[in-house]
């Protein structure tokens, strides 16, 4: 009986064990993540900590089942799209993933960008930050979270401004922008965005702190003064400016807090406004820490690594986290700082220990940054053809100062290009500048008759196209002309001379020094027969703004050639 039981009873396992695996395998239910040891599928998000604070990383998938697991990600995940390294921003909700899973945490993610590899929509990868520089096809910025990173720009780069587009030579350091990818591991910008143009300096303001309310965000000064035309003048006896909520004060070179300003009561402090719909607020606050010193020099040298500056005077200075970079009448990262840079710099302590809390850059040229490519020529106009003239025995505007040139210099035009007949003062098209008698052939008949001669030119060109042209029939004499810069105060149309800027805060280039020299006093330029530019396009005089920053070649009181910065 025993024996029987016993093989019936072996016969019974050996059938059942051959069902077993003789079962489909998807008959039976799919094992739990945690079991296998992975899990893939689709992502529907991951999740981040916020900074500095608590919580844990986590990500969710949902298997291709249809069931949702919730992985904490382990602090040495490994992350990858197409098996290369990639960052949690990178991985986007939808994306087919595949997650190892050990002692039930992710440890290991891999992303599939499922049509090709590496492959985004177009301006799928975001990156927000300031620019520093632009040199070539080189875009440096700077993040929000105070890295440096270096991109590329190309020809085929879209850059718009308030949804108009623009070129490379209209950006400024400290511009706000938007950088829009369309490969995930490219450096090369498809689509910039101008977010903010950089911060305009409206005002810079020196007084005693009354008092401080940190809950309206306001200040109140009292013995004000104002820095104007290179030294400061009395503005009011008391003052209140409001400050923007992301305020940073800084006293001695280290940081403050803002709910401490109210102990600095009665201490001097400088403040650097802009204007924010038509009102001035605190952008920069700096308490004086010992005593105030103005030094005028062209910078010597910099050491980054130490943060030291060093004037031509053998003057020495700190950088510091809090210094106020201006230039172009604009705040400024103080990497843009260079040797032979004319500067102004109102220090802070005793001695031959000196903070430097506020640098002021005279230095300005046609171009914003070292990608540019604008340049102004005068000379006699020889030959126009359809969209192509040649200038001979031409000048140049280089180095803020006029070069001379033998021989002819081709240039191209458009119709975009604009031409202002200044004697007559008239506009012209394209095709009008091509049917005038601007250049003329002086051996024909007709011509000699005519009395008719070639007029002389001034143009702003980028590049080799001319972006505009101002034309009259007699040449000036370019050696008692000036480059000036300066701040627009007030723009008045004048009873016996027309149009006219009064200008503040300006400075003239000596060719004699080889420096700009600072303006003590305002400075009235005519605008009657002047070319007037805004972003590669002529304005009228009535468009220019208080606060507007140019820079122009002039003719003692009558302005030439006039570019809004």
């Amino acid at each position: 009986m025993k024996q029987k039981l016993g093989w019936r009873y072996r016969l019974a396992v050996i059938m059942v064990i051959l069902i077993f695996l003789a079962w489909p395998a998807g008959a039976g239910q799919a094992a739990h993540p945690f079991v296998q040891g992975y899990v893939e599928g689709y992502l529907k998000e991951i999740t981040l900590p916020p900074a500095g604070g608590e919580g844990e990383a986590a990500i969710t998938v949902e298997t291709y089942g249809g069931e949702i697991y919730r992985l904490k990600l382990s602090l040495q995940a490994v992350l990858a799209i197409d098996q290369r390294p990639a960052k949690p921003a990178d991985f986007k909700p939808g994306m087919e993933v595949y997650a190892r899973i050990v002692n039930r945490q992710a440890t290991y993610v891999e992303g599939y960008s499922t049509m090709v590899a590496s492959y985004l929509p177009p301006g799928g990868r975001v990156q927000r930050g300031v620019i520093i520089d632009i040199e070539g096809e080189n875009l440096i910025i700077k993040d929000y979270a105070g890295e440096r990173r270096n991109y590329y720009i190309s020809p085929a780069t879209v850059i718009m401004r308030q949804g108009k587009l623009i070129t490379p030579g209209l950006l400024y350091p400290g511009d706000r922008v938007k950088l829009y990818f369309d490969e995930l591991y490219s450096d090369v910008v498809g689509r910039m965005e101008v977010e903010g143009n950089s911060v305009l300096v409206s005002g810079l303001y020196r007084g005693k702190l009354a008092s401080v309310d940190t809950s309206a965000e306001n200040l109140v000064l009292r013995e004000v003064y104002i820095w104007r035309n290179g030294r400061w003048q009395s503005h009011a006896g008391i003052m209140q400016i409001p400050y923007v909520p992301e305020i940073v004060p800084f006293a001695g070179g280290q940081k403050l807090a803002e709910n401490r300003m109210p102990y600095y009561r009665g201490r001097d402090v400088y403040i650097i406004t802009k204007n924010v719909l038509g009102r001035e607020r605190a952008v920069n606050v700096i308490f004086k820490n010992q005593y105030e010193s103005v030094f005028n020099d062209k910078i010597a040298d910099i050491n980054w690594y130490a943060d030291k500056l060093e004037l031509g005077d053998k003057n020495n200075f700190t950088l510091h986290e809090g210094s106020v970079v201006i230039k172009d009448g604009r705040l400024q990262d103080k990497m843009i700082l260079g040797s032979g840079d004319d500067v102004l710099i109102i220090a802070d302590g005793r001695g031959l220990s000196r903070l430097a809390n506020i640098i002021y850059v005279y230095n300005q040229s046609l171009n914003n940054t070292k990608n540019g490519q604008y340049y102004i020529l005068a000379g006699r106009l020889d030959q126009v053809t359809e969209y192509r003239l040649w200038l001979k025995d031409y000048f140049v505007l280089g180095g803020n100062q006029w070069e001379s040139f033998r021989g002819s210099r081709e240039l191209f035009f458009d119709h975009d290009t604009a031409f202002y007949d200044g004697e007559n003062r008239i506009l012209l098209s394209a095709d009008q500048f091509i049917a005038g008698d601007y250049a003329v052939d002086e051996e024909s008949e007709r011509v000699k008759k005519e009395g008719l001669k070639d007029w002389y030119a001034y143009l702003y060109v980028d590049g080799e196209r001319v972006v505009a042209a101002l034309l009259q029939p007699k040449m000036d004499s370019l050696l008692v002309q000036r480059v000036t810069t300066g701040t627009v105060h007030k723009v008045v149309q004048d009873e016996l001379a027309g149009w006219t800027v009064e200008m503040r805060d300006g400075a003239d280039f000596s060719p004699a020094r080889g420096q700009w020299m600072p303006r003590t006093a305002f400075l009235r330029v005519n605008l009657e027969k002047a070319l007037l530019i805004k972003e590669d396009k002529l304005i009228t005089p009535e468009e220019l703004k208080t606060g507007d920053r140019l820079y122009m070649v002039r003719d003692d009181f009558f302005g030439k050639v006039i570019v809004v910065k």
